[in-house]
């Protein structure tokens, strides 16, 4: 079974690792061999702490005031999978992407999976409306309709 540290864990890397900006709770959360798996993610930013770091350090420079709203979170029987379905909320104040700032607000729905092993973070498998994202912040055209 999942212990409730577990549990947590995915609800403290939204909160400390990227609401907060806290680079130091990478190093308590993930394993040093950690991966996040995704094709948003440019992929010098996917493998270990350091790289982490360097993602979540990314998207707080340049939406410092995000919120997330966690929607759904589960979690396996087996305690290796923690799930969270989430709308994440927040202002582009800094550069994105190579992209200067827009000043707009942005919400964008996502899901995040955690699977953990030996109590910390080993892979994060995160999907995000990138097209959504983009279209709000006026870098490529909203669809008609």
């Amino acid at each position: 079974m999942m212990t409730k540290k577990e549990q947590n864990l995915g609800l403290r890397a939204h909160s400390e690792w990227l609401e907060q900006g806290n680079a130091a709770a990478v190093d308590e959360l993930f394993s040093e061999d950690a991966v996040i798996h995704s094709r948003h993610v440019p992929p010098e930013l996917r493998q270990g702490r350091e790289g982490i770091k360097a993602y979540g350090a990314s998207l707080h420079q340049a939406f410092p005031d995000m919120r997330f709203e966690n929607e759904v979170v589960a979690d396996d029987e087996n305690g290796e999978f923690v799930a969270i379905i989430y709308k994440l909320r927040g202002t582009n104040t800094g550069s994105f992407m190579g992209m200067p700032a827009t000043g707009k607000r942005m919400e964008m729905g996502g899901a995040d999976v955690f699977r953990i092993v030996d109590g910390k973070i080993r892979e994060l498998y995160l999907e995000q409306d990138l097209v959504g994202l983009m279209q709000q912040l006026g870098v490529i055209p909203a669809r008609p309709g």
